[in-house]
C-alpha cells in the first residue's frame, strides 16, 4: 500500500468527502448545494467521477444529469430518460468488465497485476444484477412525483450495493431561475424525497442563483462553501516539487505560472513563461514548449492583450510542427491535436476581433488536420466554426456545407461523445443559413436529422 504523502487535489478532495460525509450520514437534509468559485465548483465534477469509480468505497450510486431545465412540469420526464441511458451504459460497462476478467484468469500474456485489478472490478459487483427496468410513467402523474418514484424503484432493486442513489443536477441551461429554484423546492418539501435519495447542485460565491432557495431556511436544504483554496493548491504544488534537475526546475516555473495567471498576475506569469520557455528550448523538448505557450497565450487572451495572444499561438504551432518532426519522441503521435489547438487558439483571437473570413478559413484549413488526429470533437467544432465564420460573411453555400459536414462528423459519433458535442450548435446554424426558397423543406430535414441524433429537445441544449 502507497504511504506517499497527498498531492493538493487530493487533499481538497478529502475535504470534499468529508462535507459529503456530514450530509450523506444526516437523515434530514435532501439537497445538497454545494457554493464556490468556478474553479472549486469544477471540482465537484472531480469528486462525482472518484465517487462513480468500482474502486470507491462510498456505497452511493451517482447520476450526473444534464438536461436543460425550460418547462417545469415535464423537467422529471427528461432526467428519467437520462437515468435510464446512464444505466444502460453502466451495465454495459460491467458486463464488459466481467467478460475480460474471466478471460484474463487463463490468459498468461496478462500481468498479475492486471488480473488482479480485473479481479478486484469483478468484486465490486459481485452478486449485483444489473437487470433493474424502468418503470413507466402513471397517468396523470407528476413529473417530480415519477422521478422519485424511478428512484425509490432503482434503490429498492439494487438495495444490496446501493445505499443512496444520488442525482448530480447540472442543467446545460436554465430558462427561468425562479421557476428552477421552485422546482427545487418543491422536489425536496413536498414531494417525499426518501431518506436513500439525494440531490446535488453548484452555486457560484460570486454570483448566487439559488439566493432564494437557500433563503427559505428549510432543513431539506443544506448550503455548504466549498472554501478549497484552489490558488493555493497551484502553490503548493510548486513548492512540494523537489531535486534539481531540469526537469525539476521546469514543473517548478510551470506550476509557478500557471499560479501567477490564475492571479491574473501577467508580468509574473510572463517573466516564469520566458524562463520556462528557456528551458525547454535548451533541453529540446517541444511538447513542453508547446504547453508553456499554449498558457502564456490563454494569459494574454483573458486580459485582451489579443495580439499578443495571437502570436503565442503561432509559436504553439510551431512547437507542435517540431514535435511531430522530432525523432524518438513517444508523443509525436500527438503533435496533430496539439496542433489543432494552437489553431482554435489562434482562431478564437480572430472571432474575438470579428475577423470572421480569416477564422472561417482557417477552422476549414485545421479540419483535415483534426481528422487525421482521429479526434472527432475537434473535427466538429472544425465544421461548425468556419459554417459559423461563413455566416458571418454572408457566404450562404459555404456556410450551408460546412454545417452539413459538422451535423455528418456528429452522426458518426457514439450517443454519449455526441451528447457532449457541439452538435446541437451546428443543428441551430443550419437553420439559420437554410435558403429562403428552402427554408422550410430543409428546416423540416435539419430538425428531424438532429432529433434522431440527440432527442426531442436537441434546441434547448443549443441554448446552453
Amino acid at each position: 500500500m502507497s504511504t506517499a504523502a497527498p498531492n493538493p487535489i487530493e487533499k481538497r478532495l478529502e475535504r470534499m468527502v468529508e462535507q459529503w460525509d456530514a450530509f450523506i450520514s444526516d437523515p434530514e437534509p435532501r439537497l445538497l448545494c454545494w457554493q464556490g468559485t468556478a474553479e472549486e465548483l469544477r471540482m465537484v465534477e472531480v469528486f462525482e467521477q472518484a465517487e462513480s469509480l468500482e474502486t470507491s468505497e462510498t456505497p452511493e450510486m451517482f447520476f450526473r444529469l444534464d438536461a436543460a431545465f425550460s418547462d417545469p412540469k415535464t423537467h422529471g420526464f427528461a432526467l428519467v430518460q437520462e437515468i435510464e441511458a446512464q444505466y444502460q451504459e453502466v451495465k454495459a460497462g460491467v458486463e464488459a468488465d466481467r467478460i475480460k476478467a474471466a478471460e484474463s484468469v487463463e490468459d498468461d500474456s496478462v500481468k498479475p497485476e492486471d488480473k488482479a485489478a480485473l479481479q478486484n472490478e469483478m468484486e465490486a459487483y459481485a452478486g449485483m444484477e444489473f437487470d433493474w427496468m424502468c418503470p413507466q410513467a402513471l397517468p396523470d402523474e407528476s413529473d417530480r412525483k415519477y422521478l422519485v418514484r424511478v428512484a425509490e424503484s432503482f434503490l429498492a432493486h439494487h438495495s444490496q450495493g446501493f445505499q443512496h442513489v444520488v442525482f448530480l443536477l447540472t442543467p446545460v441551461d436554465v430558462a427561468d431561475g425562479d421557476a428552477w429554484q421552485r422546482w427545487l423546492f418543491h422536489l425536496v418539501e413536498k414531494d417525499t424525497l426518501p431518506e436513500g435519495v439525494r440531490v446535488v447542485v453548484v452555486d457560484s460565491l460570486q454570483s448566487p442563483t439559488l439566493d432564494w432557495l437557500a433563503a427559505t431556511g428549510s432543513s431539506k436544504l443544506g448550503f455548504v462553501p466549498l472554501n478549497l483554496d484552489m490558488k493555493g493548491a497551484a502553490q503548493e504544488a510548486a513548492e512540494a516539487v523537489e531535486g534539481e534537475g531540469p526537469g525539476d526546475e521546469f514543473r517548478k516555473l510551470f506550476t509557478a505560472m500557471t499560479a501567477a495567471a490564475g492571479e491574473g498576475d501577467l508580468p509574473k506569469t510572463q517573466a516564469l513563461g520566458d524562463k520556462a520557455l528557456a528551458l525547454t528550448q535548451a533541453q529540446n523538448w517541444p511538447q513542453l514548449e508547446f504547453g508553456v505557450w499554449l498558457a502564456l497565450s490563454a494569459a494574454y487572451f483573458g486580459k485582451q492583450q489579443g495580439e499578443k495572444a495571437y502570436r503565442g499561438y503561432v509559436e504553439a504551432e510551431k512547437s507542435a510542427l517540431k514535435l511531430k518532426t522530432s525523432e524518438g519522441n513517444d508523443m509525436a503521435e500527438s503533435a496533430e491535436k496539439f496542433q489543432v489547438q494552437a489553431r482554435f487558439g489562434q482562431a478564437a483571437v480572430m472571432v474575438e476581433q470579428e475577423r470572421w473570413a480569416e477564422a472561417a478559413l482557417l477552422y476549414e484549413e485545421t479540419a483535415p488536420i483534426a481528422e487525421s488526429a482521429g479526434d472527432a470533437l475537434m473535427l466538429l467544432e472544425c465544421w461548425r466554426m468556419a459554417a459559423y465564420g461563413y455566416e458571418r460573411t454572408k457566404q450562404w453555400p459555404k456556410a450551408l456545407e460546412g454545417g452539413r459536414k459538422a451535423v455528418a462528423v456528429g452522426e458518426g459519433m457514439k450517443p454519449e461523445e455526441r451528447k457532449h458535442s457541439t452538435l446541437a450548435y451546428a443543428g441551430e446554424g443550419l437553420l439559420r443559413v437554410a435558403r429562403p426558397d428552402d427554408a422550410y423543406y430543409l428546416g423540416y430535414q435539419i430538425d428531424d436529422k438532429m432529433r434522431e441524433l440527440l432527442g426531442p429537445d436537441w434546441r434547448e441544449r443549443a441554448k446552453g
